[in-house]
């Protein structure tokens, strides 16, 4: 199967997944972004980032292709940037019907996860490419 393959195969999950939970599949976007863009920071590279990258879309389906289903199970540091990212992404904007924080108290209370439910890089690389991501406010 080739990389566009998997992808499009992610977005029919994610389009899916969208019908039933509004908001999600932004959700998984930057959840996904973030987990790469950190993890690219740690100096993880080549496929490992294409399979970060799809496991992080699909962390919140729950009937994950079966082509896919091989990549979509992670553990490890790609598991622990995954939960993070995810953890920053639900600080900076909530779950639908919920007040987001501002970002610089986002921003704060994710440092304060940092060696208690996050791992401490992951949490300094995720605050480090957050900005580069998100360089305006909202």
């Amino acid at each position: 199967m080739t990389q566009s393959e998997r992808f499009a195969l992610v977005r029919r999950a994610l389009a899916e997944l969208e019908i039933t939970q509004t908001g999600a599949a932004a959700h998984a976007d930057r959840v996904a972004v973030y987990a790469v863009a950190a993890a690219h920071e740690l100096g993880i590279s080549g496929d490992a980032l294409s399979d970060l990258a799809i496991a992080a879309w699909l962390h919140d389906v729950e009937a994950v292709p079966q082509e896919l289903a091989h990549v979509a199970t992670v553990g490890g540091q790609q598991a622990a940037i995954i939960a993070a990212a995810e953890a920053l992404d639900l600080l900076l904007h909530g779950v639908e019907g919920t007040q987001t924080l501002d970002r610089p108290e986002a921003r704060s209370q994710f440092l304060g996860l940092a060696g208690g439910s996050h791992d401490r890089q992951i949490v300094e690389a995720l605050l480090a490419i957050e900005p580069r991501i998100q360089p305006v406010g909202y």
